[in-house]
């Protein structure tokens, strides 16, 4: 590797870390007091399917089930998920977002997408296609996949 490629590699990090805490802190700012961003991320991944397991969260978001045991905690206390047992395997229990949950999602998620928005927006579309189509091909690399053809 080369000076060339070690700097771009730095100067890539530093953007992308700047973009992306830039817009963490934005989308700290839409959430309700007491709400984290890992509260709302394992919202939005539950709200996204009918319901999910500890476990599958857990690998979802690459942290440990306790992790996600306590997250899911708060928000069962918060009034916004349910545990469900599972009729057939007692063992298995169900994380589902409540009525409550599900309109708390609605309204965070109208907020993120005006807020992201607000960004991408200023981008025109053939940058924003060709931004996806790189992050996704970055994305199956990284997961130790082989990346999608280049279009």
């Amino acid at each position: 590797m080369t000076d060339g490629f070690e700097q771009y590699c730095h100067e890539l990090e530093h953007v992308t870390f700047k973009v992306l805490r830039r817009i963490g802190h934005e989308v700290s700012g839409i959430l309700d007091e007491g709400m984290s961003s890992a509260q709302f991320v394992v919202i939005r991944i539950v709200g996204h399917s009918e319901a999910m397991t500890v476990s599958e969260i857990s690998d979802y978001m690459g942290v440990t089930l306790s992790a996600v045991t306590s997250l899911a905690d708060r928000l069962t206390a918060s009034g916004w998920l349910a545990r469900e047992r599972n009729d057939t395997d007692r063992r298995l229990v169900w994380l589902k977002l409540t009525d409550a949950g599900r309109t708390k999602l609605r309204e965070l998620e109208a907020k993120r997408l005006e807020l992201m928005r607000k960004h991408l927006g200023r981008l025109p579309q053939a940058d924003l296609d060709r931004l996806l189509e790189i992050c996704t091909r970055l994305a199956a690399i990284t997961e130790d996949g082989d990346p999608p053809p280049v279009a």
